[in-house]
């Protein structure tokens, strides 16, 4: 698929995008990493941890919406394939959602009057947020993908999945567990299991972006 054929895609893709659960995804997140850094002086590094994977969370949540398209059902038949039409919608919004996560983070680490923001550990967070976003897309890519009559409606299934997901991560035991506090010494460990869990998203993305045959 060329540049050429897909660059006439962007704006109406634009413009079929739901926008509307991605801003109020990113909007809860930022309220709920700020807010309480703002209200109190007693917040730990944990804490701040976990105030900004539950943003990540709220992030992911809004961002199962990317895929739904009320017109996939007239779709199947035109020459650009599925897989092409999901990366324009995620070329679209990855900017903006790279942004917020820049801006939230760094608002996080400069706004707070208490010196537990500075340590932050912002690249491994960073690396949450994105599994979690693409654990997201493929998990929309999936339901896409599974509906028989073409039902763009993927985040029905999408954003329940994430919630799911989430919660057997805050559960999983030692030595799979991917939910620690940053001063635990298994760590980087954990982000080495994150990682796997953000490639493994990535190809069930594009597989699931292929059209059944």
């Amino acid at each position: 698929m060329s540049t050429r054929t897909l660059y006439p895609l962007l704006w109406p893709t634009a413009r079929a995008i739901k926008w509307r659960p991605l801003a109020a995804g990113a909007a809860l997140g930022m309220a709920v990493l700020l807010i309480p850094q703002a209200l109190t002086e007693r917040l730990t590094v944990t804490h701040l941890t976990t105030l900004a994977r539950i943003a990540a969370i709220c992030l992911a949540l809004g961002a199962a919406f990317l895929l739904d398209d009320p017109a996939t059902r007239s779709t199947p038949a035109v020459p650009t394939p599925r897989l092409a039409r999901n990366l324009v919608r995620v070329a679209l919004a990855g900017p903006t959602i790279a942004l917020w996560w820049a801006l939230t983070l760094s608002l996080a680490k400069t706004t707070g009057h208490h010196a537990a923001a500075a340590h932050l550990p912002v690249a491994a967070l960073t690396l949450e947020a994105a599994a979690l976003l693409a654990g997201a897309l493929a998990l929309a890519a999936i339901a896409q993908r599974r509906t028989v009559d073409g039902n763009g409606n993927a985040s029905v299934v999408a954003a329940p999945a994430v919630l799911v997901f989430v919660a057997v991560a805050w559960l999983l035991p030692h030595p799979v567990e991917l939910i620690l506090n940053p001063t635990d010494p298994r760590w980087t460990a954990s982000h080495h299991h994150w990682a796997g869990v953000l490639a493994t998203a990535l190809v069930a993305f594009l597989w699931a972006g292929h059209e059944r045959t």
